[in-house]
């Protein structure tokens, strides 16, 4: 019995020892044969999709994934054999990175969450490949779990997992790095750095494009062909020594065509080491930058021409970088403020140069605002108007500044010391202007006031000398044509003043060759009144020459008469004693003294008349109006007749019987010229 017992338990562990082969057997032969596959998988997404196959063909699992670890820790769908799974998110309520594991119900493990929906599956078998490494997981559906043959199969299969997902994404990334060379705009070119010649053994389209040359007629071949400059060149030196020493660089050469053409290369080079160092390839991009070397040669000519001009401008112009260092100075900076030991050199900071100005000039900086004593331009170029500086020679300079969107600063000094005397002078010129008694205005084209003192403003009836700004400068005075301003003129012009009272102005126009003109304003109504005064006395004067000269005729003719008819009268008178009462003869000579009697007191009246002295007192009107008809019926027409109706009482008067006499002949005389 004891003999049959043993047998038995050798036969029994025989058996277990025979499954246990079996299974080690049928594990090492799954796990060659995903070995097999993934090592000749024709790429990494291939050998994963093998593993994959694997492990659902060895566990018999539904679902095979490959979860990885981003930065948060979070889980994310790397690779799967379903291939829409790839992208989605899994939350699980155990940490699957710290251990392996074997669920056999994902419900009792806890709340699962993600995107990943795991509905249907019930069993989950994970195996991580370290804490930050993915993550193999295989999921079945309900009644069909995972053995511990299944978990070791998976704990192997995990490594060669991790290795095909890296690998996978080193091949994303030079599938992006190829077609991002390939279509590159520049051209590249892969030499072999292992043969003394370094051939060329690869270019990419740009490169065919940029030098006309096609694959089949630079692989093999130094690129050196390509090259126009000299041997000697700084440049294809500066090339050499690097080729020679491994090491990377930009060059700037002249190329050539296969037509022939040349342009303007900028070559960049570096070196890719092996595993052991050494310079496997050397890598070359170009690209034709000859609009770029063109615009800077035309840049550079710019800036000499500039130079040359800026060099002879009275002008100071200077040019700082952003951090403040002279780029760029005329020499009239130096003019302005000389530094002698930096001398405005380009390269050296701006407060260098200003404190060797300082230092050199005793007292300039006691002169300096402020801004300019800090050199702070950043905010000189918020003024305007810049800031005037009165240097110790006795120049006054306006200094601003300006900042470019490069962030350059430009700096401009210019001498204001002529403007500034020339201010003083018009200053000096409207003060004098201002204190004139004339008026004096400025006009537009259209008469419109765009100057005016004081005087002309209070001449046009302005209160005060804004007010008249704008205003048509004729519209002050009474309706006369506005004269042409475009014209000289000189004209008398009369307004009412704020009293009413009429005032007179002369008024003077001088055009201006730019349009417009001065307009001088004098004030003449005191002199047209003292004109007008002079010409009255004038009149008067003259009506008493007048007077006097008829005085003088009338008298040396009274007086002739006066002695004819003394002879008249007398010899009438020696008639009238001789003749008898009877005789015929004594009325004639009655009626002949009565006529030259009456003769010599029109004579007399005549002579009143004429004379300039005024004879005032008592005389009846009678006596005046009987004279009438003898003084004035001899200038009457012969159809005129002249009938004085004499009062009956005796009317007297108070004055000169001549002046009354004169005005009634003088109004006799107007009705006779009337009719």
């Amino acid at each position: 019995m004891a003999e049959n017992e043993a047998l038995r338990e050798a036969l029994l562990e025989l058996k277990v020892l025979r499954d246990r082969e079996a299974r080690q057997l049928a594990e090492t032969g799954a796990l060659l044969s995903a070995i097999e596959a993934y090592s000749s998988a024709p790429d990494p997404d291939a050998a994963l999709s093998a593993l994959f196959d694997a492990m659902r063909l060895h566990t018999g699992a539904a679902l095979v994934a490959l979860l990885s670890c981003d930065e948060n820790g979070g889980l994310h769908v790397s690779a799967a054999s379903q291939a829409d799974l790839v992208g989605k998110s899994l939350e699980a309520p155990v940490d699957l990175t710290r251990r392996n594991r074997n669920l056999t119900d994902l419900a009792l493990a806890g709340s699962w969450g993600g995107t990943l929906s795991l509905d249907g599956y019930q069993a989950m078998l994970t195996s991580a490949h370290g804490r930050q490494g993915p993550v193999l997981v295989a999921w079945n559906v309900p009644g069909a779990g995972f053995s511990k043959t299944h978990h070791d199969f998976s704990g192997r299969l995990v490594g060669l997992a991790a290795r095909a997902l890296q690998n996978q994404a080193i091949a994303a990334e030079n599938t992006l790095l190829a077609a991002t060379i390939e279509g590159s705009s520049a051209g590249f070119a892969i030499a072999d750095a292992t043969q003394p010649n370094h051939p060329l053994i690869y270019v990419n389209d740009a490169f065919e494009r940029i030098s006309g040359f096609e694959r089949d007629d630079v692989l093999g071949r130094n690129c050196r062909f390509l090259t126009a400059e000299p041997p000697d060149s700084p440049e294809r030196v500066r090339l050499r020594e690097t080729v020679a020493k491994n090491s990377a660089g930009r060059f700037l050469l002249r190329n050539q065509r296969k037509d022939g053409t040349l342009f303007w290369n900028e070559l960049t080079l570096f070196p890719v080491l092996g595993g052991d160092g050494a310079p496997r390839y050397l890598v070359a991009s170009q690209n034709d930058v000859s609009e770029r070397v063109a615009a800077a040669e035309e840049r550079d000519k710019a800036r000499q021409i500039l130079e040359k001009s800026l060099a002879t401008t009275a002008q100071a112009f200077l040019i700082l970088d952003e951090d403040g260092v002279v780029l760029f100075a005329n020499p009239a900076t130096s003019d302005f403020f000389p530094a002698p030991n930096t001398r405005w050199t380009s390269g050296v900071a701006f407060n260098t140069h200003w404190d060797d100005y300082c230092s050199s000039t005793r007292g300039a900086v006691d002169r300096l605002s402020a801004l300019l004593r800090r050199g702070d331009f950043k905010a000189l170029s918020l003024l305007p108007k810049g800031q005037e500086l009165d240097l110790p020679d006795g120049r006054s300079v306006l200094v601003k500044a300006s900042r470019g969107a490069d962030g350059l600063m430009v700096v401009t000094v210019a001498d204001v010391t002529p403007m500034k005397v020339a201010q003083r002078l018009l200053a000096q010129r409207l003060a004098a202007i201002e204190a004139a008694v004339d008026g004096i205005a400025l006009v537009d084209t259209e008469g419109r006031l765009i100057f005016s003192n004081s005087a002309a403003a209070r001449l046009l009836g302005f209160a005060e000398a804004g007010r008249a700004l704008g205003r048509r400068w004729h519209k002050s005075y009474r309706g006369e044509a506005p004269p042409d301003v475009a014209h000289a003129f000189e004209r008398r012009m009369t307004r009412d003043n704020a009293e009413g009272v009429l005032v007179s102005h002369d008024v003077t126009g001088t055009p201006l060759d730019q349009g417009g003109a001065i307009i001088v304003i004098r004030d003449s109504t005191e002199r047209v009144a003292a004109e007008a005064r002079a010409a009255d006395l004038t009149r008067a004067l003259a009506r008493a020459q007048r007077q006097q000269a008829v005085a003088e005729l009338t008298a040396g003719v009274a007086h002739d008469f006066n002695n004819l008819l003394s002879a008249i009268t007398g010899s009438a008178a020696l008639l009238g004693i001789e003749a008898n009462d009877a005789n015929a003869v004594k009325g004639h000579a009655e009626r002949i003294g009565v006529a030259g009697r009456r003769a010599a007191r029109l004579i007399n009246r005549l002579l009143d008349m004429g004379d300039a002295k005024a004879r005032k007192g008592r005389f009846g009107l009678t006596v005046v109006l009987e004279e009438l008809p003898a003084l004035v019926g001899p200038s009457l027409p012969a159809q005129h007749a002249l009938d004085v109706a004499r009062p009956n009482e005796v009317l007297q008067l108070q004055g000169d019987p001549t002046e009354l006499s004169q005005a009634l002949v003088n109004m006799l005389l107007n009705a006779r010229d009337a009719m």
